[in-house]
């Protein structure tokens, strides 16, 4: 008999701090996502309280829990948010004619996103909370 021992984490945990738009709580969050994922997998606990953030990347074994009265909050600075990585070169699609002909997800202005999730086995986000 196998026993798969999956860790529980808080993002306040790995310095998430709450109800303060001027934090970008992305290194917090993707920490916490590490560390359960680097162990095997777990589950990441937001909170109560609104966490302000940019781009967060899910993955795989791991569940981002968000839990009652919890927001992730969209970070209003566009700066906040990385660009998709794809796993293959998109390039060959590209026209090169303007940033409305390039294939989206290559470019960097079509493909910001809050939470990147590609290929992933054995991920998800729970909870009762709300991403704004």
């Amino acid at each position: 008999m196998h026993l798969l021992l999956t860790i529980v984490v808080s993002i306040m945990s790995f310095g998430a701090v709450p109800n303060d738009e001027s934090v970008n709580n992305a290194a917090a969050i993707n920490a916490a996502i590490d560390h359960c994922a680097d162990k095997g997998g777990g589950t990441v606990n937001v909170p109560s309280g609104i966490f302000t953030t940019g781009s967060i990347y899910l993955r795989s074994g791991v569940t981002l829990n968000i839990g009652k009265d919890a927001v992730l909050k969209g970070s209003p600075r566009l700066a906040d948010y990385a660009p998709l990585r794809t796993a293959t070169d998109l390039s060959r699609y590209e026209s090169g004619q303007g940033t409305v002909n390039y294939n989206s997800a290559t470019d960097h202005q079509w493909s910001l996103a809050l939470i990147h999730a590609v290929g992933l086995r054995k991920a998800a986000i729970t909870g009762n909370g709300c991403i704004d």
